[in-house]
């Protein structure tokens, strides 16, 4: 499978290596416009990546845009910078918001955008805007410059678009600056300054069977990883894809780098989203930062793309407004009407079938890669958000079904592989799910220490004195008790592709 795929689930990860690339300036100017108090950012040089020699040879930009147009892909070839900021709360990895600003050709067309949202235009902060039903609002800020806020919070969001429109800044970490004039083609960075607490991180490093070895550096290592600043991946495209992890300190880490990298796998276990990679990565000392580098599987950097994938209302916008900017003026200073845009039925559910069952292969794929299928619970939530953010214009009731019951089906496999006991049921061709909570370990995140707080989050639900390996103990009978529920779903997954592909060859 070639990587041109991994523009499935576009915009990504991790920073890069010699010189500065193109567009350095542009891209801080759009992260200093992101609203205030994010703490990550996520960066894909869309531009720079389909001007490769490798993305020239593969055709990526053509088979992109096929992809796009099947709804498979986030976001349309002719982008030329995305740039996306957000809250999230690492103790319970949930988003409280984010902002996203898509650099685009001159000329757009907000009524495109509202026909394929089947919504009005109204406006909000002094811009044409288009309520999604995927909860955000959609806006043309500028000729060339679309902005997305999520969730559909109408003062918040209209806030920042008045904000961007009207050319103010905000003033994003020290850190996150720093991660946007990263090279690379795809960059994901997080702050986490002052997120650890000292006696939950002693804990954890004394009691965790996995950092067993590093147990002498543990005096040293409380300091040294309470003091954490923030985490940079990147992604860089060449004849391979490199990958690099820089996890920067206050303090000096060379003599603990080796225990850093196995925290950090540790971490990502514990959260869901392992990639096999980096467990045989090459790690070095460089200043105040460990550095991790590998190489990266297509399915691998498709995974990480998918945690910050840009919801569809972003990437259909995006679509739209490029499209239009090819052949359509801009719009008339009257708030235009949404215009009625024919759809073929069958063609849109069609495409919409098979992206969804594109994004099941997918996953798939990786699962197969997976050297611990009981470590990718996060992923299967991530590609459950992608089932649900494809467009449904002109789709029939029956494959929006379809996709809403696999979703389902991902979230409770998800659910499983977090030791939660899934009872499977089935009525009438249907499968349901009651999602057992035992609160000695649902929930279990010791890197949310310090995060709480805030609308929505969901703080850890074990304390600070439980012994951490009795519970990791007691979550892996778990999930192991739930393999047979697990292949009942998959089964499922399988079995209702199989019918919603009879019935489209009937129509």
């Amino acid at each position: 499978m070639r990587l041109y795929l991994l523009l499935t689930l576009t915009v990504g990860c991790l920073p890069g290596l010699a010189t500065m690339c193109r567009g350095d300036t542009a891209t801080e100017s759009l992260v200093r416009q992101l609203p205030a108090g994010i703490n990550t950012i996520g960066i894909l040089r869309m531009g720079q990546l389909m001007q490769s020699s490798r993305a020239q040879q593969e055709q990526w930009k053509q088979r992109q845009e096929e992809r796009f147009l099947s709804g498979a892909a986030s976001l349309p070839p002719n982008v030329e910078l995305y740039v996306t900021g957000s809250l999230l709360r690492l103790g319970a990895m949930s988003q409280e918001w984010s902002g996203s600003l898509v650099r685009l050709p001159i000329g757009v067309n907000m009524e495109a955008v509202a026909a394929h949202e089947q919504a009005s235009i109204e406006e909000l902060a002094g811009q044409p805007t288009v309520r999604s039903s995927r909860d955000c609002y959609i806006s043309l800020l500028k000729l060339d410059l679309l902005g997305v806020y999520r969730p559909a919070s109408r003062q918040e969001a209209g806030r920042w678009l008045q904000s961007v429109a009207e050319g103010q800044t905000t003033s994003p970490s020290p850190y996150l600056l720093k991660a946007a004039g990263v090279p690379g083609d795809l960059v994901m960075a997080m702050d986490v300054e002052h997120l650890l607490d000292p006696t939950a991180v002693r804990q954890h490093l004394q009691q965790d069977a996995r950092l067993k070895q590093h147990a002498a550096l543990t005096e040293k290592l409380v300091p040294l990883v309470v003091g954490l600043k923030g985490i940079t991946l990147s992604v860089m495209v060449d004849v391979e894809t490199s990958a690099r992890i820089d996890i920067e300190f206050s303090q000096d880490p060379t003599v603990s780098r080796f225990a850093v990298k196995a925290i950090l796998v540790s971490m990502l276990e514990d959260l869901g989203v392992a990639i096999d990679e980096f467990d045989g990565s090459d790690v070095a000392a460089e200043g105040n930062s460990v550095v991790l580098t590998c190489k990266l599987s297509d399915e691998s950097l498709r995974r990480l793309a998918s945690l910050i994938v840009p919801h569809a209302a972003t990437s259909q916008a995006s679509s739209q407004v490029a499209t239009a900017a090819e052949t359509t003026p801009a719009p008339a200073a009257e708030p235009p009407k949404t215009p009625d845009v024919p759809v073929d039925p069958l063609a849109a559910t069609r495409e919409y079938v098979k992206a969804v069952n594109r994004i099941i292969a997918d996953l798939q794929a990786a699962n197969t890669r997976a050297k611990n299928y009981q470590r990718t619970a996060g992923w299967h939530d991530s590609f459950a958000n992608k089932i649900e953010s494809l467009g449904t214009a002109g789709v029939a009731k029956d494959a929006i079904q379809f996709a809403n019951s696999t979703a389902s089906h991902l979230r409770a496999l998800a659910a499983s592989l977090r030791g939660e006991a899934v009872a499977v049921s089935a009525e009438e061709g249907a499968l349901t799910y009651n999602v057992s909570r035992d609160p000695g370990w649902v929930n279990y995140n010791v890197w949310g220490w310090g995060g709480g707080g805030g609308v929505g989050y969901r703080a850890p639900t074990t304390t600070v004195t439980s012994n951490i390996q009795q519970v990791r103990e007691k979550q892996a009978a778990a999930v192991s008790a739930g393999a047979q529920q697990r292949e009942q779903i998959w089964a499922r997954i399988h079995d209702e592709q199989a019918a919603m592909r009879q019935r489209l060859e009937d129509r």
